[in-house]
């Protein structure tokens, strides 16, 4: 995709190209010299992810600590963002500029985005290692635990859609326990549709989400 983009549409500086570049070369050497990529990569993720969980909680409780990084700027910042990102190198606090408080999920609530840029991405993340975790070792870990647990506070609508649909196709396809798969499989479809349709903030930023491709359609 960014190839296309700089050969059709010239999109893009130097800087951001060879930085693109750099990306994946240093994705395909991780993952050439490491001996047991997906193994370090589910350890790793566990790791940022009961952080994440840790410093989500932590905040929530001393919300004044949290205010206090932001008004007291450091070194490391990123004087673009600053104003709503705050790194503490494995965990970032992250803060909607632009919708606000319409952006919070559930009761109001921040959204965790752990270690990434936005919760969004942390959820993509979470939802590859649940698929990783269930496809390799087929049963329901304290892993998988820890990744449902900080995905549900990053409110993420891919994530949470992308989830469910991974767990409806495993107890479709990858389940080898009937019984299992006939009390599992409606359950989890009766429920997703339920998160989906009446759970107001998924609900209503799926809606929005629609509103916006049609706009950007036209």
């Amino acid at each position: 995709n960014r190839i296309a983009q700089l050969i059709w549409f010239s999109d893009g500086n130097f800087k951001s190209t060879i930085g693109f570049f750099l990306r994946i070369l240093t994705a395909y050497l991780v993952i050439k010299n490491c001996t047991d990529f997906l193994s370090t990569f589910l350890r790793l993720l566990v790791f940022l992810s009961v952080a994440s969980i840790f410093f989500y909680a932590f905040f929530l409780l001393f919300p004044s600590i949290e205010n206090t990084l932001f008004v007291n700027k450091h070194f490391w910042d990123n004087p673009a963002t600053s104003e709503f990102k705050k790194s503490l190198i494995i965990y970032n606090i992250f803060r909607e500029p632009l919708f606000g408080i319409e952006s919070l999920g559930l009761f109001g609530l921040p959204r965790n985005s752990g270690p990434f840029w936005e919760p969004g991405a942390f959820g993509g993340y979470l939802t590859i290692g649940l698929a990783f975790e269930m496809i390799l070792f087929r049963k329901f870990s304290l892993r998988v635990v820890v990744f449902l647990i900080a995905l549900a506070t990053t409110f993420s609508t891919t994530g949470y859609v992308a989830a469910a649909g991974f767990f409806l196709l495993y107890f479709l396809f990858l389940e080898t326990d009937k019984k299992k798969k006939l009390l599992i499989f409606p359950v989890l479809l009766v429920g997703s549709f339920f998160l989906i349709t009446d759970v107001e903030f998924l609900a209503s930023k799926i809606r929005s989400e629609e509103h916006t491709s049609e706009l950007q359609s036209q």
